[in-house]
Order: structure tokens, then C-alpha cells, then sequence
């Protein structure tokens, strides 16, 4: 029992976390969002940028891809960690719940975005990329119950 209780709390500090993450990230100007994107895009790739000599152009791409890749990642980690948060309670049909507590999240994302982050809107694009990543966080706890389920099946 201890186990779960310990399970429980690190899954639910790690989720509220991340909401809070993308909360803080959603809260950012136009400029600030920017800046940080393309820092995280230079620390990161900076100096692949040089050895293959990337225009400025190419440059953009890369980081619209970035940042493109950063809405799929954060919101599969937090379909991932509630689908877990759920499953440790045996809530049943935990897959749709899933989907709807962080597409609600994803859209009330968005809406912040849109009304209390200057120069920033909503933008439909990216509410679809925070589903897709919900979505690849679902299908990551399934392969992972799938894979454990067909190692007891083996191991008994």
C-alpha cells in the first residue's frame, strides 16, 4: 500500500508540474515565447546549424519545428502521466478520460493564450498538436501494459 501511495504522489506532483509548465509557458508574451524557442533552438542546435551551414531561412524552419515538436512532447508527457494517474486508480475507460481532461487543458490553454498573453492567439494548429501528443502518451501506457501483460503471460 505504501508503494501506491508513493506512486500516487510522485505521479500527481510530476502532473500538476507540467500543468503548471505549460500554464507558465502559455503565459508568456509573443516575445518572450519567441526568445526563448529560438535560445532553446541555438543551445540545442546551434552548432549543427554552423556545420551545415543553414541559412537564415532553413534556420526558421528548424525552429517552427521546434517549436511545433515542444507542444507534441509536453502535452504527450501529460497525456502519459495522467493516463497513469488514472489507471493507479483503476478508473475504468481511463483512455477517454484521459482525452478529455487534457484536450479540455489543451483548449483552456489555448483560450489563455488568446485572452491574457499579449501578442499571442489561439491557434487551432497547435490545439490539434496537443491532442496528437495526449494521443502518443495513451499509446505509450498501452504498449507498455501490453508488454508487461505479455512478460507474466511468458514468466507464468
Amino acid at each position: 500500500m505504501r508503494k501506491v501511495i508513493v506512486y500516487r504522489t510522485v505521479l500527481w506532483v510530476f502532473t500538476l508540474g507540467l500543468a503548471g509548465a505549460i500554464f507558465w509557458l502559455s503565459h508568456q508574451t509573443a516575445e518572450q515565447s519567441g526568445a526563448l524557442s529560438e535560445e532553446v533552438t541555438q543551445g540545442f542546435l546551434g552548432t549543427l546549424f554552423s556545420f551545415l551551414k543553414l541559412t537564415e531561412g532553413q534556420q526558421a524552419v528548424v525552429h517552427a519545428l521546434v517549436r511545433s515538436a515542444a507542444h507534441v512532447v509536453l502535452f504527450a508527457l501529460l497525456g502519459t502521466s495522467v493516463a497513469l494517474l488514472f489507471r493507479s486508480y483503476a478508473v475504468r475507460r481511463w483512455q477517454g478520460i484521459t482525452v478529455l481532461v487534457c484536450g479540455a487543458y489543451a483548449l483552456v490553454d489555448e483560450c489563455h493564450q488568446q485572452w491574457f498573453s499579449a501578442g499571442r492567439a489561439f491557434e487551432l494548429a497547435d490545439l490539434v498538436k496537443d491532442i496528437v501528443g495526449v494521443l502518443l502518451g495513451i499509446g505509450a501506457v498501452l504498449l507498455v501494459c501490453f508488454w508487461r501483460a505479455k512478460l507474466r503471460k511468458k514468466g507464468t
